[in-house]
């Protein structure tokens, strides 16, 4: 069972700097109390940690954690509104409908990038088994440094303790941050959090959109995997595609096909799950359908129609300057039709005047020839 979120925030220790510890309990649909302390030691936030953890394991509702401080305790709460909901696979996740905490986050950031939208990873936690959605925040004076993870467990124990890995959220992630100076500090925290919590590996999936990852390397092995692809809506997106596709696009759709922006998750998830099965596709890609319905504020499905029976379906992720192709399906019997160009011309032409690039990923072989065909970006 995947517990709920847990979020830290630390300071570094200057003039300016604050250590806070949020919790939201797992238990109940409240929030524990917050306690805000001026220039705490690594060695009480830490035991702050360890007895927040001592009141999951023994199932307590509530736990009250409380620093002194000139002028008293100062206590409050971030979350206005929180429910909890269990889906069909009986993991634990957290929906909100406020979390003043975070969108203070995200106001310093320069646009709304869904990766780093808390909501989004509550909502792909449940890909991975064992697992629970992790937020990590370190301020100093102006300067911030934001990280959203999931932390996995794997099939190791020594002593009896059991160990965990640190993964992106399906598909990708990275770090926010408003300045380099902070980094030092941020990776010395983050670095201490992990041996406390038996995190052996963090494992990042960089958004090629994302800060630079040459800034990183002094801090953690990176390594370049491939090229990605994607399509610049801003431009000629005919003109950027290969002949053999223009000539695909130009033909259109046969009779009775028809594109539509407005499917359904059951009809996706119906031609998803045939060409799962069809390609032989690792269990991992099986994903839940209770799992993608969470995803639906972020997500717009697109499809192609014959005879008003959708044959093909493209599942875009939205945000606010990109859209990213992220699960697509097509019906049995269908795939002689190369609908596949087609459908991703159309979403393009969809987003044209209202998003920059529409992202179409990487991949081996064929399907990245496949997207190197439909863009030269």
């Amino acid at each position: 069972v995947a517990a709920a979120g847990l979020i830290l925030v630390s300071g570094c220790g200057g003039k300016n700097s604050r250590t806070e510890v949020h919790r939201i309990s797992p238990l109940t649909n409240q929030v524990d109390e917050i306690t805000v302390t001026e220039k705490s030691p690594t060695s009480l936030y830490y035991e702050t940690i360890q007895k927040m953890h001592k009141a999951m394991r023994e199932q307590k509702p509530t736990l009250e954690i409380s620093f002194e401080k000139t002028g008293g305790a100062n206590h409050y709460q971030s979350v206005e509104s929180l429910t909890r909901a269990i889906d069909n696979d009986f993991n634990d996740i957290l929906e909100y409908e406020s979390f003043d905490f975070i969108k203070d986050i995200q106001k310093k950031f320069k646009f709304r990038e869904v990766y780093f939208n808390p909501e989004y990873i509550l909502s792909v936690v449940n890909f991975e088994k064992n697992s629970e959605p992790w937020f990590f925040y370190v301020e100093d004076g102006a300067d911030f440094c934001y990280y959203q993870f999931i932390k996995r467990e794997i099939d190791i124990e020594v002593n009896n303790r059991k160990y965990f890995v640190a993964i992106t959220p399906f598909d990708y992630g990275g770090f926010e941050y408003s300045d380099e100076k902070v980094l030092p500090c941020f990776f010395q925290k983050f670095e201490n959090f992990c041996k406390q919590e038996c995190i052996v590996s963090n494992f990042i999936r960089f958004n090629p959109f994302g800060k630079n990852t040459k800034v990183f390397k002094n801090y953690m092995d990176i390594s370049f995997v491939q090229e990605h692809i994607y399509m610049d809506l801003k431009s000629d997106i005919i003109k950027s595609m290969s002949q053999r596709k223009r000539l695909d696009i130009k033909r259109g759709l046969e009779e009775n096909f028809l594109f539509s922006a407005e499917d359904n998750l059951d009809n996706f998830y119906e031609v998803y799950v045939q060409t799962m099965s069809r390609i032989n596709a690792n269990q991992y890609f099986y994903f839940n359908q209770n799992s993608l319905k969470k995803l639906a504020k972020f997500t717009k499905i697109f499809s192609i129609l014959h005879k008003k029976q959708t044959v093909m379906s493209v599942m875009v992720l939205e945000d606010t300057l990109r859209c990213y192709y992220f699960l697509s399906g097509v019906r049995d019997g269908f795939q002689k039709y190369r609908l596949n160009s087609k459908i991703l011309y159309y979403i393009a032409e969809f987003y044209k005047n209202d998003k920059e690039v529409f992202f179409l990923g990487g991949g081996k072989g064929g399907l990245y020839r496949f997207k190197k065909e439909l863009s030269n970006k």
